[in-house]
Protein backbone atom coordinates (compact mmCIF):
# COMPACT_ATOMS: atom_id res chain seq x y z
CA UNK A 1 0.00 0.00 0.00
CA UNK A 2 1.12 3.55 -0.58
CA UNK A 3 -0.44 6.18 1.34
CA UNK A 4 0.46 8.59 4.14
CA UNK A 5 0.59 8.34 7.95
CA UNK A 6 -0.03 11.76 9.09
CA UNK A 7 0.74 12.35 12.68
CA UNK A 8 -1.28 15.06 14.98
CA UNK A 9 -0.17 14.87 18.14
CA UNK A 10 0.20 11.78 19.88
CA UNK A 11 -2.56 10.57 17.12
CA UNK A 12 -1.15 9.06 13.71
CA UNK A 13 -3.84 8.23 10.98
CA UNK A 14 -3.23 6.54 7.82
CA UNK A 15 -4.49 7.03 4.55
CA UNK A 16 -4.48 4.67 1.44
CA UNK A 17 -3.47 5.63 -1.90
CA UNK A 18 -2.56 2.31 -3.40
CA UNK A 19 -2.58 -0.97 -2.95
CA UNK A 20 -0.83 -3.93 -4.29
CA UNK A 21 0.46 -7.35 -2.98
CA UNK A 22 3.63 -7.09 -1.06
CA UNK A 23 6.84 -8.70 -2.32
CA UNK A 24 9.56 -8.58 0.33
CA UNK A 25 13.21 -7.57 -1.75
CA UNK A 26 16.36 -9.58 -0.49
CA UNK A 27 17.46 -8.94 2.06
CA UNK A 28 21.40 -7.82 1.87
CA UNK A 29 23.68 -6.67 4.55
CA UNK A 30 23.79 -3.29 6.06
CA UNK A 31 25.88 -1.04 5.12
CA UNK A 32 26.27 2.35 5.97
CA UNK A 33 23.38 5.10 5.16
CA UNK A 34 25.21 6.60 3.19
CA UNK A 35 28.78 6.19 0.95
CA UNK A 36 30.88 8.57 0.12
CA UNK A 37 34.86 7.01 0.77
CA UNK A 38 37.60 8.95 0.13
CA UNK A 39 39.06 8.09 -3.40
CA UNK A 40 42.19 9.44 -4.69
CA UNK A 41 42.76 12.43 -6.38
CA UNK A 42 42.27 11.55 -10.28
CA UNK A 43 41.05 13.48 -12.76
CA UNK A 44 40.03 10.62 -14.97
CA UNK A 45 37.20 8.73 -12.43
CA UNK A 46 33.73 10.55 -10.77
CA UNK A 47 33.45 9.94 -7.04
CA UNK A 48 30.84 7.06 -6.98
CA UNK A 49 27.32 8.49 -5.93
CA UNK A 50 25.56 7.81 -2.71
CA UNK A 51 24.13 4.61 -2.27
CA UNK A 52 20.42 5.37 -0.49
CA UNK A 53 19.06 3.32 1.85
CA UNK A 54 15.64 2.72 3.45
CA UNK A 55 14.51 1.60 7.14
CA UNK A 56 11.44 -0.69 6.98
CA UNK A 57 9.85 -1.12 10.25
CA UNK A 58 7.03 -4.00 10.39
CA UNK A 59 3.80 -4.18 12.90
CA UNK A 60 2.01 -7.23 13.54
CA UNK A 61 -2.08 -5.94 14.29
CA UNK A 62 -3.13 -7.42 17.04
CA UNK A 63 -6.80 -8.23 18.86
CA UNK A 64 -6.12 -5.53 21.06
CA UNK A 65 -6.35 -2.04 18.81
CA UNK A 66 -5.64 0.59 21.82
CA UNK A 67 -1.98 -1.58 22.40
CA UNK A 68 -1.38 -1.74 18.51
CA UNK A 69 -2.26 2.20 18.39
CA UNK A 70 0.07 2.57 21.23
CA UNK A 71 3.01 0.54 19.52
CA UNK A 72 2.54 2.53 16.73
CA UNK A 73 2.94 5.96 18.68
CA UNK A 74 5.59 4.71 20.15
CA UNK A 75 7.55 3.57 17.23
CA UNK A 76 6.84 7.27 15.17
CA UNK A 77 8.10 8.75 18.43
CA UNK A 78 11.27 6.91 18.48
CA UNK A 79 11.89 7.73 14.56
CA UNK A 80 11.70 11.54 15.60
CA UNK A 81 13.99 11.51 17.77
CA UNK A 82 16.94 10.05 15.10
CA UNK A 83 16.65 12.50 12.18
CA UNK A 84 19.29 11.74 9.82
CA UNK A 85 18.60 10.76 5.15
CA UNK A 86 17.48 7.34 5.62
CA UNK A 87 14.15 7.25 4.16
CA UNK A 88 10.91 5.31 6.80
CA UNK A 89 8.16 2.74 5.47
CA UNK A 90 6.41 1.43 7.81
CA UNK A 91 4.75 -1.98 7.02
CA UNK A 92 1.27 -2.34 8.54
CA UNK A 93 0.90 -6.49 8.67
CA UNK A 94 -2.94 -8.03 9.37
CA UNK A 95 -4.38 -11.06 9.06
CA UNK A 96 -5.04 -10.84 5.64
CA UNK A 97 -2.98 -8.16 4.17
CA UNK A 98 0.36 -6.27 4.27
CA UNK A 99 0.40 -2.47 4.05
CA UNK A 100 3.42 -0.56 3.33
CA UNK A 101 3.15 3.08 4.48
CA UNK A 102 5.59 5.37 3.18
CA UNK A 103 6.58 7.92 5.96
CA UNK A 104 7.47 10.93 3.95
CA UNK A 105 7.98 13.37 7.18
CA UNK A 106 10.33 11.16 8.73
CA UNK A 107 13.72 10.72 7.84
CA UNK A 108 16.37 9.31 10.50
CA UNK A 109 19.73 8.49 10.85
CA UNK A 110 19.98 4.82 11.31
CA UNK A 111 22.56 3.46 14.01
CA UNK A 112 22.61 0.37 16.25
CA UNK A 113 20.67 2.38 18.88
CA UNK A 114 17.61 3.25 16.90
CA UNK A 115 17.67 -0.67 15.60
CA UNK A 116 17.85 -1.90 19.25
CA UNK A 117 15.21 0.64 20.42
CA UNK A 118 12.63 -0.30 17.25
CA UNK A 119 13.49 -3.99 17.73
CA UNK A 120 12.58 -3.33 21.70
CA UNK A 121 8.97 -2.18 20.52
CA UNK A 122 8.37 -4.52 17.45
CA UNK A 123 10.71 -7.16 17.52
CA UNK A 124 14.16 -7.99 15.78
CA UNK A 125 13.00 -9.39 12.79
CA UNK A 126 10.64 -6.43 12.25
CA UNK A 127 13.20 -3.91 11.89
CA UNK A 128 15.31 -3.85 8.34
CA UNK A 129 17.25 -1.80 6.16
CA UNK A 130 16.67 -2.14 2.15
CA UNK A 131 18.73 -0.83 -0.52
CA UNK A 132 16.83 1.68 -1.92
CA UNK A 133 16.89 3.79 -5.76
CA UNK A 134 15.92 7.36 -4.96
CA UNK A 135 12.05 7.81 -5.29
CA UNK A 136 10.44 10.39 -7.18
Amino acid sequence: MEGKAVVRGDRVSIHAEKVSRYQPETEKKAAPVFINAPQPKSEEKEPPAPQLQRLVVCIQQTENEERDIDCLNEVVETLRQYTGETEVRLCVVNHERVFILKMPDIWVYYCPELKNKLAALVGNANVRLENNAPSG
